[in-house]
């Protein structure tokens, strides 16, 4: 089937779905609630639950309709079907089936290793292939991620042994919960950034809770014997600069050695909400497609090993992104 693009979002013009994006006479799909991937100024949005509850959140004024998990549901001239992508709160992979019988998964942001704020991915197998090639390099191959656990919890431990406040700089959807879960379930206290602590209502709204977690309160920080997550943009916020503090960078940026510098940050941790070189090569072995089309990031570079593999690839949207990045209006929301 015909794929186009438009902004940061993916178009099928024969089936008149819009997926991260809007376009007039097309229907809207919204496979994650980030800044990136919501389709702002669309009339009408289609997501799973989970996602319509965080769009309510960060786009009050759109209109969701929630699809049900793995619910063959007809939208515009398709049936989509919605399977856990493994990013984030509510993410999902979009199966497409055509009029004529053709099939295609949209990945969106995806992750294949385990999580503990989102439910392991399921690839279903599709004609073609749009996958995301955020970490789209050879270079990119994350720890395992207990082992990266147990680094975060005893670097946060040794820096508040010391007297200072460990601060976990992270995007306040996803990557937030995700370490506040990993700390707490090392018995770790934590404290959330309002807009991290936004966020963290709504996944207790869907069953996963943060018992050793509060909300940031100024002058409740220092000698609170607890970790402070907050998001990136606040890296230079008095909020974080009147402490004695230790800064901690978590993103699959992190892996590379000029992250320290740019963030300033005393710890480096890889710590990744999206698949890692190896698990995009094992997305595309499980769905087994006829075509691949590679979106965001390295796209390029992950089109042409793919091509070398002798599978038939192209690039979507060229161009190296950060995996955090949002538009202005994300990042007003983070400011909230």
């Amino acid at each position: 089937m015909k794929v186009d693009t438009l902004g940061r979002g993916v178009l099928l013009p024969e089936l008149k779905l819009a997926l991260d994006t809007s376009a007039p006479g097309f229907a809207s799909i919204c496979s994650h609630a980030h800044g990136d991937h919501i389709p702002w100024d669309a009339a009408h949005v289609h997501a799973t639950p989970e996602t319509c509850d965080l769009i309510s959140v960060r786009a009050p004024y759109l209109r969701t309709t929630a699809v049900p998990w793995r619910e063959r549901t007809r939208i515009g001239e398709a049936h989509i079907t919605f399977h856990p992508a493994g990013h984030i709160l509510g993410s999902a992979l979009t199966y497409i089936e055509a009029p004529d019988g053709s099939t295609l998964l949209y990945t969106g942001d995806t992750k294949v290793r385990p999580s503990l704020t989102a439910p392991l991915p399921e690839y279903p197998q599709a004609d073609e292939l749009v996958v995301e090639s955020t970490f789209g390099l050879p270079i990119y191959r994350f720890p395992e991620y207990a082992d990266l656990g147990e680094r975060m919890a005893q670097w946060a431990r040794e820096t508040l042994a010391e007297g200072a406040v460990p601060v976990f700089l992270a995007y306040a959807l996803g990557k937030s919960q995700e370490i506040l879960a990993s700390l707490t379930r090392r018995g770790v206290p934590t404290i959330a950034h309002g807009a991290v602590w936004n966020m963290c209502q709504v996944y207790e709204r869907h069953g996963i809770a943060f018992p050793t977690t509060r909300p940031y309160v100024p002058g409740q920080v220092k000698g609170a014997g607890a970790a402070l997550v907050v998001p990136s943009s606040f890296r230079e916020h008095p909020m974080v600069l009147k402490l004695d503090h230790r800064i901690a960078y978590c993103s699959g940026w992190a892996l590379l050695a000029r992250s320290r510098t740019q963030h300033d940050a005393d710890a480096l941790f890889p710590l990744s909400d999206h698949a890692d070189f190896p698990g995009l090569l094992e997305i595309v072995r499980t769905v087994r497609p006829r075509r691949v089309y590679t979106n965001h990031g390295y796209a390029d570079v992950l089109a042409h090993l793919l091509q070398k593999q002798g599978i038939p690839s192209a690039p979507l949207l060229v161009g190296h992104t950060d995996e955090d990045e949002g538009p202005d209006a994300q990042t007003r929301l983070e400011a909230q």
